[in-house]
């Protein structure tokens, strides 16, 4: 039975760097999880949990348009086995910075999937404010 962090990875599984960022990032270590992801990515690494996790590490330092502005940079792609945990990031990420206009999309399709953020995103929509018609 494998071991997952807090950041939703296999502590045992993906590439070395990954895992260690990944043990990093469980042991409230965020700024060298962040450290080994983003070095990562900078090396060109099309590692999904690398992106992920650097994004998961920007807001556990309370960086969310960090985490915004990396996960733009790799949109999460229907299919992906980490589509719903970049929706979820994308969608906690907005919500910190006050945009719950821009979170709002996210949280449905989230709500609309079975899956682990499937009660929380119902949740989250019930205390958002309605949307605005366009």
């Amino acid at each position: 039975m494998s071991r997952h962090t807090r950041a939703g990875y296999p502590a045992d599984s993906g590439p070395p760097d990954i895992r260690q960022a990944a043990l990093d990032f469980q042991a409230g270590r965020y700024g060298e999880a962040l450290e080994k992801a983003s070095l990562l990515l900078h090396q060109g690494s099309r590692e999904p949990a690398a992106v992920l996790l650097a994004a998961r590490c920007h807001l556990a330092l309370d960086r969310p348009a960090e985490a915004l502005s990396l996960m733009a940079g790799h949109p999460a792609v229907p299919g992906d086995p980490a589509y719903a945990d970049r929706l979820w990031v994308e969608a906690e990420a907005y919500l910190r910075l006050r945009r719950p206009q821009e979170a709002r999309p996210l949280l449905e399709l989230l709500a609309a999937r079975p899956g682990p953020y499937q009660a929380s995103a119902r949740r989250l929509l019930d205390l958002l404010p309605a949307s605005s018609s366009r």
